[in-house]
């Protein structure tokens, strides 16, 4: 009985040395780095619909181009060759502010992606609107400033009226 005695002395010996020695610590997870989210670009719409283009649209795209005539027709089929803008001359005015804004709008292929469409309107000697009576810059270079931007303010009403919404006139 003594053997029995002492083996179980020893086996409670154990445990109690196991239960009185000091916790081993939880090993900690180590950090994890978080995923990092690389942000999705956005795009602008003109950008997005300059990569939607092919490289002769792109080439397209940036010429201003004219004809002479002033049938609304044909200037909006040589518009639908993707041009990005029109220069109207003389040859485009045919006397009144209503045709020339019919031709205007016959050049807008594309609301979504509306044209340049300019006109060379410095008043005085060089008009390509004869209903433009303000006076040019020959006439206004040693007048107030304050009247000289009057008269420009007029005149980009006039140069807007008639459709065009570019002035390659005197800045």
């Amino acid at each position: 009985m003594r053997r029995k005695f002492r083996g179980l002395a020893l086996v409670m010996l154990v445990a109690l040395m196991a239960g009185c020695s000091p916790e081993s610590p939880e090993p900690t997870p180590s950090p994890t780095d978080s995923p990092t989210m690389t942000p999705t670009p956005t795009l602008s719409p003109a950008e997005i619909a300059v990569d939607a283009m092919t490289i002769e649209e792109q080439a397209a795209s940036v010429v201003m181009g004219h004809i002479p005539s002033t049938d609304p027709e044909e200037v909006g089929d040589y518009m639908r060759s993707g041009l990005g803008g029109f220069i109207l001359m003389g040859s485009n005015v045919e006397g009144d502010e209503e045709h020339l804004q019919m031709l205007a709008e016959a050049l807008i292929v594309d609301e979504g992606l509306p044209p340049l469409i300019a006109i060379d309107q410095e008043g005085g000697g060089v008009s390509r609107l004869p209903w433009d009576d303000l006076p040019g810059g020959s006439q206004l270079q040693n007048t107030d400033p304050e009247d000289v931007q009057s008269t420009f303010e007029q005149r980009a009403g006039l140069v807007s009226a008639a459709g065009a919404n570019v002035n390659f006139g005197i800045v």
